[in-house]
């Protein structure tokens, strides 16, 4: 039987990867910064009542110092989250994209330094597998041999530690507390942190940006992501963190997969091998 952890990370594979293109359609329109802003302000509505339910219901508690780590964790995951995109701004995506959503490589590597984690030789080796094909499925490589400025390259560096970083730390405090009580406390936090940017950097909604269709893609997007927030709380909670986040990483997979169905992008050949690679890693590691 596949243990819970292993489908909490496909879970959270799935929806992240259907959240990020669905997320692609509102910042073709209205741009990354707005799109930061109406999500995460349906984050709120959608996450409050839970939270509310749960304080009035007397369910809802945290120590003064996992709040403090989850704040943390959140502030760390804002500022990746800030050079990613700074990354895509100065350099070029084909050497960001690929550098930053190898951030599984910091948390797997912290995890079984401090939290003592240890992985089978197959499984080492399925992680890896799954990360490198995260890495080929993520770009074009024939684009990184031709790119002559290291443009962004610092940004991406930091963003992959950052998210990295940002993961660990979740998953640390993640064996601590109950997976809904931090779900509530990390997802409003993130919210919180990301509309501050959002206004800070001038991205706030304005008269003609938002129609029925835009809304409907943002509420799906919003339902989905946080879905996918929850599962990776609750498999983290549960299992490995050197594990469960490696599943998770492999979103862009579907992402990409997703882009080839509805929008007819062509997959290259290391995008295509990327894919292969993932499905071999996911195979082994659930064995």
């Amino acid at each position: 039987m596949i243990k819970q952890g292993i489908i909490a990370g496909l879970i959270v594979m799935v929806c992240w990867g259907i959240a990020d293109f669905l997320q692609s359609i509102p910042i073709r329109r209205i741009g990354t910064l707005k799109t930061i802003f109406v999500r995460n302000i349906l984050t709120i509505l959608l996450v409050s009542p839970i939270g509310a339910y749960l304080f009035f219901n007397n369910q809802l508690s945290i120590t003064p110092t996992n709040l403090s780590i989850i704040f943390v964790s959140s502030i760390i995951y804002i500022l990746s989250y800030y050079m990613f995109m700074r990354g895509i701004e100065v350099g070029n995506v084909s050497l960001v994209s690929p550098i930053s959503g190898s951030f599984s490589i910091i948390t797997v590597i912290l995890a079984l330094l401090f939290l003592r984690e240890s992985l089978s030789i197959v499984k080492c080796s399925a992680v890896f597998l799954m990360i490198a094909g995260v890495f080929l499925t993520s770009t074009d490589i024939m684009k990184i041999r031709s790119i002559t400025s290291q443009k962004g390259l610092k940004e991406a560096l930091l963003a992959m530690i950052g998210f990295g970083l940002s993961f660990f730390i979740l998953g640390f405090v993640s064996k601590q507390m109950n997976s809904l009580n931090i779900f509530i406390f990390a997802s409003l936090s993130q919210a919180f942190f990301f509309i501050a940017l959002s206004v800070m950097k001038r991205g706030l909604i304005t008269k003609g940006d938002m129609n029925i269709e835009l809304a409907s893609i943002f509420i799906v997007h919003s339902l989905i992501v946080n879905t996918g927030w929850f599962a990776y709380i609750f498999g983290v909670g549960i299992d490995l963190v050197s594990l469960v986040t490696p599943l998770s990483s492999l979103f862009p997979g579907i992402t990409v997969l997703l882009a080839l169905l509805f929008y007819k992008e062509k997959l290259v050949t290391n995008q295509k091998l990327g894919i292969i690679v993932i499905l071999v890693g996911v195979f082994l590691i659930s064995r």
